[in-house]
């Protein structure tokens, strides 16, 4: 699933938004919608991140419909309309409950989420890339704390493509070797222990070593 630059400038002014309107929905950079917009090579995770911004926020890509039916990058844009894949994950990650006030159903969201994004990687028929594995793992030692606040951050940094400019993550090889087994089958029992789990009222602070086994 890619964007072009014509659909993503012809998104935006469906939606009536800017350039930095855009790239604080996307938690990117304002570069990177520009570089995007004047037809630069970006990754294919970034398109697909932004493309699933821009369809959560009501865009649709008409010419994604039966060949032919709509030559060209056309798109429109409907609210409220029901939602999958990318579109539907930033749609759940801005309408979570309460981190502060709900704190347990807020848990339970987020490891929805969580698994939503791994059915994600795993029907783009890949493995999670090195920047994914460190965050998501860090969201899972946070969910073993029922840490709401730092899963929610760890989950954001993960979905979202963190060097646009780079093939190289931000991340040392030492970072990278700590996380390089930390395959889909490791995420995928992580998810059946956290469910098991469930959100703790107290976290008692003796447990902190607690992991995924």
């Amino acid at each position: 699933m890619t964007l072009t630059a014509q659909q993503c400038r012809m998104a935006r002014a469906a939606l009536d938004i800017g350039v930095r309107e855009l790239a604080i929905s996307a938690d990117v950079s304002p570069n990177t919608i520009a570089r995007l917009e004047r037809g630069e090579v970006l990754h294919r995770r970034t398109l697909a991140h932004i493309r699933g911004v821009l369809e959560a926020e009501g865009v649709f890509f008409i010419s994604d419909g039966p060949a032919g039916a709509w030559p060209g990058p056309v798109v429109g844009c409907v609210k409220g309309r029901s939602l999958s894949g990318r579109a539907k994950l930033f749609t759940d990650l801005w309408s979570l409950p309460s981190l502060e006030h709900q704190p347990a159903a807020a848990y339970d969201a987020l490891l929805n989420i969580f698994e939503d994004y791994l059915n994600i990687i795993q029907n783009e028929g890949r493995e999670p890339d090195t920047w994914e594995r460190f965050t998501l793992d860090g969201a899972v030692k946070y969910f073993l704390r029922s840490e709401v606040w730092s899963v929610h951050a760890c989950l954001r940094c993960g979905i979202t493509p963190p060097d646009n400019q780079s093939k190289e993550y931000p991340i040392s090889p030492t970072q990278a070797a700590s996380v390089a087994s930390y395959d889909m089958a490791y995420f995928r029992k992580a998810v059946i222990q956290l469910r098991t789990k469930g959100y703790i009222e107290r976290y008692a602070g003796n447990d902190a070593q607690a992991e995924i086994r």
